[in-house]
């Protein structure tokens, strides 16, 4: 019986290590797609795009003031948004640099369909 747990263990700690956050805790930069909602920032005008909402890696990126137009229809809703960053990110916060695509997504809090809620798409030099 003891054998079958830490099997089920050691499947389950490789499982949620494929499907946790992805290059994005180095900091790099670059275009990303990205599973999240669009909430109100509370701490300054404008809006964030909130990955892995409620969760020890939260991470909240400041959405741009001229794409607000854009992203008005997905406030409060599950998105999955297509963005460059193009400075590092740090302490799990950042700003997009330009967004490129947003679109409707099915809310996923947690995990079951595998997909990785950050993925680098291309690497490009951060903007220091």
């Amino acid at each position: 019986m003891g054998i079958m747990w830490r099997g089920f263990y050691a499947l389950s700690l490789l499982y949620f290590a494929q499907t946790g956050h992805a290059t994005i805790g180095s900091g790099g930069c670059g275009e990303y797609e990205l599973r999240g909602t669009i909430d109100k920032n509370p701490s300054a005008s404008g809006f964030l795009y909130i990955v892995n909402k409620g969760t020890a890696s939260q991470y909240q990126l400041v959405i741009p003031i001229r794409q607000e137009p854009k992203i008005a229809p997905y406030i409060n809703r599950s998105s999955r948004i297509r963005a460059s960053l193009a400075k590092r990110i740090e302490n799990f916060r950042g700003e997009f640099s330009s967004i490129q695509s947003i679109s409707l997504a099915v809310s996923d809090p947690m995990g079951l369909s595998g997909e990785r809620p950050m993925v680098l798409v291309a690497e490009t030099e951060c903007a220091e």
